[in-house]
């Protein structure tokens, strides 16, 4: 098979909300991150680094909408309801939430950061990051 690359595009953010899955409506961004402290275990056999406590968060940038989010999608709205009450998300960043055939990453996460910005001559728009409990899972 070729090295194919593909559009971002496609990739959406989908979050559960009472029981069904939604769309996180009007993304212009979508960056997960993840990282792992560094262990330094040298000693007189040698220089040795090893992988210590794993952390991942995600952040996305939502256009904001003028009333809620149709049926079926959520915009940011809704989800700054979750920073208000602290409550976890269950989350899945994939092509479709039924399972991704590019990407299928989930886990449940909790938002810890939300910034919006009303720029005179552009889109409102929202940011929010979310931090991951627990591990990642990559269901391909």
């Amino acid at each position: 098979m070729a090295n194919t690359t593909y559009n971002g595009s496609l990739v959406k953010l989908w979050l559960q909300i009472e029981g069904s899955w939604l769309e996180a409506v009007c993304s212009t961004e979508l960056t997960l991150d993840q990282t792992a402290s560094e262990i330094d275990s040298s000693s007189k056999c040698g220089i040795s680094v090893l992988s210590g406590k794993k952390e991942a968060s995600f952040s996305t940038t939502l256009q904001m909408l003028r009333e809620a989010a149709d049926t079926g999608t959520v915009g940011a709205r809704e989800i700054r309801k979750f920073y208000e009450t602290g409550d976890s998300i269950p989350w899945k960043i994939s092509d479709a939430y039924t399972g991704g055939t590019i990407e299928d990453l989930s886990g449940s996460a909790i938002i810890t950061a939300e910034s919006f910005s009303w720029p005179n001559e552009d889109v409102a728009t929202a940011d929010f990051t979310f931090k991951i409990s627990g591990d990642v899972t990559d269901a391909l």
